[in-house]
Formats: C-alpha cells, structure tokens, sequence
C-alpha cells in the first residue's frame, strides 16, 4: 500500500556521495539545513564543549541501544547477523562522536547518507528508525545531565545535541524517503 510519492524534483539536489567534494548545489542545502535546524557557531561550540565525555559516553550508549533493540522482534530481525552488528557499532560511534564534535561539513553529510540507504535496503521501518534516534536522544540526555548538571552551560549542551541529532535524523530520513521513492518508480 503506498500512502504517498514523493515528486522526484522535490529533492533540490543530486549528489554523486563516492566523489571526494560536494557539488555546489549540496553544500548550499547542507547550509539551508543547518541553518534551519538552528545550527550555528555557538550550537557547535556546546558540541565541542561536551564532545569528550560524549565519547566516554558512547559505548556504553550503543551496547544498550542494540540491548535494547534486540527485545523486540522488528530489532532481532534487522540486528540478527553479529558480525553485521559489530561493524554497525563501530560505524555507529564513528558517526556520531564526529556529529557531536560538531564536524558537520561534507564527510558528515556523505555518512548520512549511506545511512539512509542502508536503513531503506534492510526494510528497516521508519518508527523503528526514528525510535533509535528517540532512544540515543533519551540516553544522552540522562548522562549529559549527570554529568554537566552544576554546569551553567548544561541547557545549551541539550539544545546543541537535540539540534544536530535533528539534523542528522532529518538528513538520513530524506534519503531514506528518496530511496523508497525511487524503488516505487521502478
């Protein structure tokens, strides 16, 4: 059953992700997207702030996320292969400890990206896609709150981490919505 298509032109840009640059026309909607996300030099300066002990934090984070995920059918299913999770996980802290670190640019749009067209090929349903995001959100939140909470600057990190796991949700799900899309019109 198709709800919806998505217009082909309704993506203002086609980006070749394998090339080493980013067309012009990319960069200009990386720009419109932060922009619109509210992603400015002081969101990436509370990145950069609470970079470190994201870091710290992650492992710890993703060994509960796959934990968590694999209590439920639709999770075992799409986390059934250890191997394949093994390498998610890595792939999994290699993307976001770059995102929180506020690096944001090229590199950080091709890994979204390839999420996105990895999330579609393995079927993987949008809500379960978006409780990932809901569940990493949730638990970040719960350590950055343990540790900065005497740290005046405690609100503008939550604002930062909201903001760019907003953007990055928002640019693997357009992708994401893209590659359905495209296998719809075939």
């Amino acid at each position: 059953m198709i709800l919806f298509k998505i217009p082909e032109n309704h993506f203002q840009y086609k980006v070749n992700f394998w090339e080493m640059r980013m067309p012009p026309a990319a960069k200009k909607v990386l720009h419109q997207r932060l922009t619109l996300m509210g992603i400015d030099d002081d969101v990436v300066g509370s990145l950069k702030y609470a970079a470190p002990f994201i870091a710290e934090c992650m492992d710890d984070i993703i060994e509960r996320f796959y934990a968590y995920f694999h209590s439920f059918p639709a999770g075992r299913k799409a986390f059934e292969y250890p191997k394949l999770v093994r390498h998610l996980k890595v792939m999994q802290k290699k993307h976001w400890c770059e995102m929180f670190r506020g690096n944001l640019g090229e590199q950080f749009q091709r890994s979204a990206y390839h999420i996105g067209v990895g999330h579609s090929k393995k079927g993987i349903a949008p809500h379960l896609y978006i409780s990932g995001y809901n569940f990493f959100q949730c638990e970040l939140t719960r350590h950055l709150s343990e540790k900065f909470r005497n740290d005046p600057k405690l609100a503008d990190i939550l604002v930062a981490v909201t903001r760019v796991i907003s953007l990055d949700m928002d640019l693997a799900l357009s992708v994401y919505m893209r590659e359905i899309w495209r296998n719809q019109s075939v």
